[in-house]
């Protein structure tokens, strides 16, 4: 079985999980049982690399699935636009390749491997420790994200496959340590009800079955709550 299908599989199936276990949406609880959250909306800041289609914010869930998912081992948070048989979006994120930052595998400065193109994105954030732990005004690192980005034409055809993490046991998803340890990558918690995470640091992107490169990609996404 080859890696492509190895990540659909396991994408779809982390999917169902969360869809079976999380039917409410709901950020992590402050302490109050009786407390109820839905996203209301989630944004993409235009002035980086991963950005909206222009479309203003993502309503949840109309045009995208977000879920808080802790407990879990790890805790994450989960933004979904595509999966086959579940989620089928009319909104789709752009991502401007062609101004990113590209490196080779021995880490030599290379030219961009792609142009600007739209996506559906599929995109994972896990965290070493707990969300319920994250107050008010808190910056947490975010050590480990995996993307996919699929083809806006066939949502069964995962064009990229984007992560990051220090592990070297993980190989699909690792970036050493002289690139891993270059810019930002947290989760804030600006209010009660708005989460932010923003992103400026190197990924490792396979495109299709293609040997990897190394990409610098910057975004700001915003979640925000409402009480429901």
């Amino acid at each position: 079985m080859n890696r492509k299908i190895l990540i659909i599989l396991s994408t779809v199936l982390l999917c169902a999980i969360i869809f079976v276990i999380y039917s409410q949406i709901q950020p992590p609880s402050d302490g109050d049982a009786d407390e109820n959250y839905s996203i209301y909306q989630l944004s993409l800041d235009d002035d980086k690399v991963v950005m909206s289609d222009g479309g203003g914010p993502y309503e949840v869930p109309e045009s995208a699935f977000v879920a808080f998912v802790p407990p879990s081992s790890p805790d994450s948070i989960v933004f979904q636009m595509s999966q086959p048989g579940t989620i089928y979006s009319a909104r789709n994120i752009t991502v401007r390749f062609s101004d990113a930052q590209w490196k080779s595998l021995s880490l030599m400065d290379i030219l961009p491997k792609h142009a600007t193109e739209s996506y559906y994105i599929n995109a994972y954030f896990f965290f070493s420790g707990k969300l319920a732990d994250v107050n008010v005004g808190d910056r947490v690192n975010i050590p480990e994200i995996s993307i996919d980005l699929v083809d806006v034409n066939n949502r069964s055809n995962y064009i990229w496959t984007i992560g990051r993490c220090d592990n070297a046991t993980v190989p699909l998803v690792y970036v050493p340590p002289q690139l891993y340890d270059e810019g930002h990558v947290e989760l804030i918690r600006e209010s009660n009800d708005v989460w932010i995470i923003d992103v400026d640091a190197w990924f490792i992107a396979h495109y299709a079955d293609v040997q990897g490169n190394y990409i610098r990609l910057s975004f700001i996404m915003t979640i925000t709550f409402r009480e429901g």
